[in-house]
């Protein structure tokens, strides 16, 4: 079964292989298609002229692997009397599919059977990433379906190091796509409190040197503690003057005079006069601080104020109580015209009406009979 593989620039620019015909390099790329994840397949030329070169006559496909062969380009050996064919370097040139099939090919004499390739960052050091990342994703703070990501994807160049791997749910993993994005500077420096002075836009942290890695990021409440950290920490950071031993209340958000973003408090209570303008309103104070929370930790949204959005909050479910009752009352009765001075019509009695330019009601019978010498027309004689 062919396969979606990777071409790189260096190919055409390789001077061993610009020796070799046209028809040979091209069948080089497509034996890339038929290898499997390591690079193996069976030396069958005649199966491989079918499946490269199915229009093509004239090719010698057995020769042409050989000279392959003969430059290093491709390993042919036999295993148990079946022929098989290894291209070289091949899990360093390419990056199989995680979901693509082990190999079933024996692999040549001296060489590993299955290659961990660069994207296959073992089990312990992905438990360590989940582990110092608060077991939630770094950019919308879910739980759930939690992958790790590459800062500096492997094909820009990035590696499996420990500053260079991130947790991202599934979902902003896909929409990360190839980008380099960290949300470990932002994200796990800041909760382990350590403040920088002179931050340069383009530097990395050193939140991630193995002291840091220890207690914090394993205990429950540890990202509610770190989100405090952070506010204590940006506002040193910011006024490095003010008394180290004063920190914020615990009912009051940061300032956005120093326009540091925080996650929602844990526990969110409302100040006084939040209460005040729901109890004005005629709210419950306790439905609505509940329902805020809720919806501010499902998004992971930061916020410089909080107290001033729970007051946003309050105007905007006053505002959809007043629509709701107003939606409840309906539209203003309207009545039916009962104008009865107007001409009757004979033409828009037959149509349904009921004579008066009104909605004539199903099977409703009219007070007397309507006569051609009542309606002032003469009707047409039976005789």
């Amino acid at each position: 079964m062919a396969r979606a593989r990777n071409i790189k620039p260096g190919f055409f620019m390789n001077e061993v292989l610009a020796e070799f015909s046209f028809a040979t390099r091209l069948m080089f790329i497509g034996l890339w298609t038929l290898a499997d994840r390591e690079g193996r397949l069976e030396d069958r030329p005649k199966r491989i002229k079918i499946q490269l070169f199915p229009l093509d006559d004239g090719l010698d496909i057995d020769s042409m692997m050989s000279d392959l062969a003969k430059a290093g380009f491709l390993v042919r050996y036999e295993v148990d009397g079946v022929r098989y064919c290894q291209i070289a370097n091949f899990t360093k040139h390419q990056t199989p599919h995680h979901k693509e099939a082990a190999s079933e090919f024996p692999p040549p004499a001296g060489q590993p059977a299955i290659t961990r390739h660069a994207y296959d960052v073992p089990k312990r050091q992905r438990e360590s990433i989940f582990a110092r990342d608060g077991h939630a994703c770094l950019k919308c703070s879910s739980t759930e379906a939690l992958t790790i990501d590459h800062v500096v994807p492997l094909s820009k160049g990035g590696d499996n190091s420990d500053d260079n791997l991130q947790t991202l749910c599934h979902r902003c993993n896909s929409a990360k796509g190839d980008a380099t994005k960290s949300y470990i500077a932002s994200n796990v420096g800041s909760t382990l409190g350590q403040s920088q002075t002179n931050v340069d836009a383009c530097s990395r942290t050193d939140s991630l040197i193995p002291d840091s890695l220890i207690p914090d990021s394993l205990i429950p409440d540890s990202r509610e503690r770190g989100s405090k950290i952070l506010t204590e920490g940006s506002a040193k950071t910011e006024k490095p003057d003010a008394d180290a031993s004063r920190s914020p209340p615990e009912n009051k958000s940061i300032s956005s005079e120093k326009s540091t973003r925080t996650p929602i408090p844990q526990p969110f209570r409302p100040t006084e006069a939040a209460v005040r303008l729901a109890e004005k309103h005629e709210l419950d104070v306790g439905t609505e601080a509940d329902l805020f929370v809720a919806h501010y930790e499902s998004t992971g949204d930061f916020r410089a104020d909080w107290d001033a959005c729970f007051r946003k909050w309050i105007l905007r479910s006053m505002q959809h109580k007043a629509d709701s009752e107003k939606r409840a009352q309906g539209p203003p009765h309207s009545q039916k015209n009962t104008n009865k001075s107007k001409t009757f019509s004979a033409f828009d009695y037959s149509r349904g009406g009921d004579g008066y330019g009104n909605k004539r009601e199903k099977g409703r019978v009219f007070e007397g009979q309507l006569a051609a010498g009542q309606l002032g027309f003469q009707g047409e004689s039976s005789d």
